[in-house]
């Protein structure tokens, strides 16, 4: 099952602990973007199974696409924006119109994948979110100096993904929902445009 929360550093804005703190085997709940409008990191953990790797153990380069997806869904999820009801109740759909991995170290069998995800680009039409996905713990670790602080992170993949609005019915181009583009001009207003 995958753990969900927004990294925003330090405190957060409402006086509580700093957000990515896993705490116990939950992970610390914090308002989304529209009651905070300078979070725009959203992360997620995923457990890398045994059928999710390959003959030489690794985590097979495909699976790394499915963690991308799991960090927009989650981010989208989070924000309210809630993909299913995009297709159902407003006749758009999100199809994948370019999607880009690059590969650092292996994850393996039982590794804590983190998948970091933020928005890098946007347009009226299209939606591009870039993603790191780190090798990490469900453990805070003990800092000699700085007491409880979270577990080590290693950049195992970065990815990018692009996503263009269309309509159900003719699979045209189409403008996206207002409210996710209130939410995008809220979480960047400067970077507007396909890169």
């Amino acid at each position: 099952m995958a753990k969900t929360w927004n990294k925003q550093g330090g405190r957060n804005h409402f006086g509580g602990p700093a957000a990515g703190f896993l705490v116990g085997h939950q992970a610390l709940h914090v308002p989304t973007i529209l009651d905070c409008p300078l979070v725009s990191s959203h992360r997620t953990t995923y457990r890398i199974l045994y059928r999710d790797t390959d003959s030489m153990g690794v985590l097979y380069y495909a699976r790394y696409f499915e963690l991308l997806e799991l960090g927009r869904t989650e981010w989208q999820r989070d924000e309210g924006l809630h993909y299913a009801q995009v297709e159902s109740e407003m006749g758009l759909m999100l199809p994948v119109i370019t999607a880009e991995c690059s590969y650092r170290i292996p994850l393996r069998f039982d590794d804590l994948a983190l998948i970091e995800t933020t928005v890098d680009a946007w347009s009226p039409t299209t939606l591009s979110f870039a993603s790191k996905v780190y090798r990490t713990s469900d453990q805070l670790k003990q800092d000699d100096e700085q007491g409880l602080v979270d577990p080590l992170e290693e950049l195992c993949a970065e990815g990018r993904v692009v996503l263009g609005c269309i309509s159900k019915d003719n699979w045209r181009p189409s403008r996206l929902p207002q409210k996710y583009l209130e939410l995008l001009e809220m979480v960047m207003p400067e970077r507007k445009g396909r890169r």
